[in-house]
């Protein structure tokens, strides 16, 4: 097929735009944020139609942060992303919006002297079968950790903590999270938080994310 180009972001005032990937909601649309680099004021969240049409900015991110990995759409139809900050001024955040722009929230700020967490989040999140939101950031000795908590921010928990880097979490049908740790091992973290590890053939190389198949194989 053709490639079709649905919108040339370009620059807004001297910064490249830099859209992520978008997430396409249940309601037909495509919903994205564009940040413009460490220090622009220009960072949004957009929507626009699958043919290109109808672009809108819905909400402008007032606080200054170099990437946002692509937003999930919950289950409760908010949208809920993660803002990663990686230099000063301030901790990164999980937040949730309405598709229309509005009940913007931060639901936990990853803040310097939280005990046990306070290191930046990555993404991008992924819901549980217990309805919960999973991610993946770091502890307070740069430990890659999964972390848990509700929809609402409460009950925020670690999940599980790794000696090295951790990639993408994915949430399967059978009621796990899972993800592959950097040295190569695939693990599985139940809604109880039990951890299972396992070895596998070869050499696995921590990727964004597994992807899961119609017969409930991962890949």
């Amino acid at each position: 097929g053709k490639l079709k180009v649905l919108r040339s972001f370009g620059k807004s005032g001297g910064y490249n735009m830099v859209p992520n990937s978008p997430l396409a909601a249940r309601d037909g649309m495509l919903y994205g944020v564009s940040s413009q680099g460490e220090k622009s004021p220009h960072n949004f969240l957009y929507r626009i139609q699958k043919n290109g049409k109808g672009f809108q900015v819905l909400y402008t991110f007032t606080n200054l942060s170099q990437t946002f990995p692509p937003l999930i759409e919950g289950s409760d139809g908010m949208l809920y992303g993660i803002q990663s900050q990686f230099s000063t001024p301030g901790p990164g955040t999980v937040f949730k919006i309405a598709k229309d722009g509005t009940g913007y929230s931060v639901l936990h700020s990853f803040a310097s002297g939280q005990p046990g967490y306070y290191s930046q989040p990555t993404g991008p999140l992924v819901e549980g079968s217990d309805g919960s939101i999973y991610g993946v950031g770091a502890d307070a000795s740069s430990s890659p950790v999964v972390y848990r908590m509700d929809k609402d921010g409460g009950n925020f928990q670690i999940a599980g903590t790794f000696s090295s880097g951790v990639s993408g979490l994915t949430a399967s049908r059978d009621g796990g999270i899972y993800g592959i740790a950097e040295m190569g091992t695939l693990f599985r973290i139940d809604t109880n938080l039990g951890i299972s590890h396992f070895t596998t053939p070869i050499f696995l190389r921590r990727v964004s994310g597994l992807t899961e198949l119609s017969n409930g194989d991962l890949c």
